[in-house]
């Protein structure tokens, strides 16, 4: 419960990161952790986060976190002078769902008291699933994230960077696709079936959700 508490923080801030410093990567000695998570820089590799990325910059890097118990992640950085962007994507699996829950109202009400608002629901991805605001202007954000609740699993993916060149619209949409990729390489993470998780791209190159009878 303690690793939960540490992170609530995390998704209600979505990440800050600076100007990426130059300097070597460091690399985390093998851990042998009982959780079953894969390394989410392995399972979601460079080539992939370059197809998908909604920014107008090359990829410069990419380094996992310190893996932890029930929490495994990577960072994706794109730099050139005076501009930037980075991707977090991380997984926790919670000890259960009602964990898992917890977790999940505690960010949303964050997002409330922050901006007098409710993130922007989507339907039909996992149990829950939010897009969150974090500027005046609906169309833009510079520090924003998906944050979804499957069973016992909490799934953020995270921008931040190129407020003016890179529209909300565009990360959320990259966002739902880095999580539908997590779906087809993590056994588990997502029952579909369960959920009827449909997701079409119409010819704008918007995503729509069919929900099934079960949805609210």
């Amino acid at each position: 419960m303690n690793k939960i508490v540490i992170l609530f923080g995390i998704a209600s801030l979505s990440f800050i990161i600076g100007k990426p410093q130059q300097k070597a990567v460091e690399f985390f000695p093998k851990k042998i952790l009982p959780d079953s998570l894969p390394d989410i820089c392995t399972v979601l590799p460079e080539a992939d986060i370059i197809r998908l990325s909604p920014f107008t910059i090359a990829l410069s890097k990419s380094y996992a976190e310190e893996p932890l118990e029930g929490y495994r992640s990577c960072i994706y950085e794109f730099f050139k002078p005076n501009d930037y962007g980075t991707i977090k994507v991380s997984v926790t699996k919670n000890k259960s769902k009602a964990e898992a829950l917890v977790f999940y109202n505690r960010n949303v009400a964050d997002h409330i008291e922050l901006w007098q608002r409710r993130p922007e629901t989507i339907k039909g991805l996992a149990d829950s699933a939010y897009f969150n605001y974090n500027a005046s202007d609906d169309t833009k954000c510079d520090d924003c994230h998906l944050l979804l609740m499957s069973g016992v699993y909490v799934v953020i993916v995270s921008f931040h960077g190129q407020y003016d060149d890179v529209s909300r619209e565009s990360k959320k949409i990259a966002a739902i696709n880095i999580v539908k990729l997590l779906y087809d390489r993590i056994p588990g993470l997502m029952k579909r079936n369960s959920l009827g998780f449909k997701v079409r791209e119409n010819n704008r190159g918007e995503y729509t959700n069919q929900q099934t009878a079960g949805d609210d």
